[in-house]
């Protein structure tokens, strides 16, 4: 059985293409090796738009047949033209019974973890105070891996959904922080929490170790289901 796909876009963050490079250069390529459409995303942070020129010629060299965007997700530079592209075309990537997949980041020496979690309270919590958990929950992953020898930050994402909104955080970078987006307006009593990860230099069972015991602290006053097995915790 045949298939095509839409386009595989691979999205690259221009301010950290070059330390990406240097520190995680066949998880990179890999990435783009089989892209159809690479955009170049934050390219308001650059000091001149020629650091724009030389990632998309790094990139042309990697992956001579991909189409290559500049775009800023924040000012929406570029975004219209990316969505027309998306929906104007399809992949070159021919799927049959026989072809092997195989996960690029974990193939690229990156360890990955994703876990799914119901959280409960006994009283409604406050968007600010979902947002500050998201906050905590992130940051410690991200010490915690880095004290155990991850030399680089893939991503670490998290998102809390909830019946009357969503607050997800993003972190590529300790120094720059947790990146938070929110559009809880009210104060809710549950959320479906989803945690990802990607890091090098340490393995999975290490990366999922740190994740679990960082949701065990971290949401100790709420009661949680994680996967199949309850864990339960309350505090007067």
């Amino acid at each position: 059985m045949d298939a095509s796909f839409s386009p595989i876009t691979v999205l690259v963050d221009a301010s950290r293409f070059l330390n990406m490079f240097r520190d995680m250069s066949q998880f990179l390529i890999r990435q783009i090796v089989d892209a159809d459409i690479v955009a170049i995303n934050k390219i308001d942070l650059l000091s001149s738009p020629y650091e724009a020129d030389v990632v998309a010629d790094s990139v042309k060299q990697i992956n001579s047949r991909c189409k290559v965007i500049p775009i800023s997700a924040k000012t929406g530079e570029g975004v219209d033209k990316l969505m027309n592209m998306l929906l104007s075309a399809e992949s070159g990537l021919e799927v049959s019974e026989e072809m092997e997949y195989e996960d690029s980041e974990e193939a690229s020496g990156m360890s990955v973890y994703e876990v799914k979690v119901s959280v409960e309270s006994d009283s409604d919590v406050y968007p600010s105070e979902w947002e500050k958990l998201m906050t905590r929950i992130i940051e410690d992953i991200a010490i915690e891996t880095a004290d155990l020898g991850a030399r680089h930050i893939g991503h670490i994402k998290g998102v809390f959904n909830t019946p009357r909104g969503i607050v997800r955080g993003s972190l590529v970078d300790i120094d720059q922080g947790v990146d938070i987006l929110s559009t809880l307006k009210e104060p809710v009593d549950k959320a479906e929490l989803v945690i990802n990860a990607i890091v090098s230099d340490i393995d999975k069972e290490e990366l999922k170790d740190v994740v679990l015991d960082v949701l065990d602290d971290a949401l100790r006053k709420f009661r949680y289901e994680l996967h199949e097995h309850v864990h339960e915790h309350h505090h007067d």
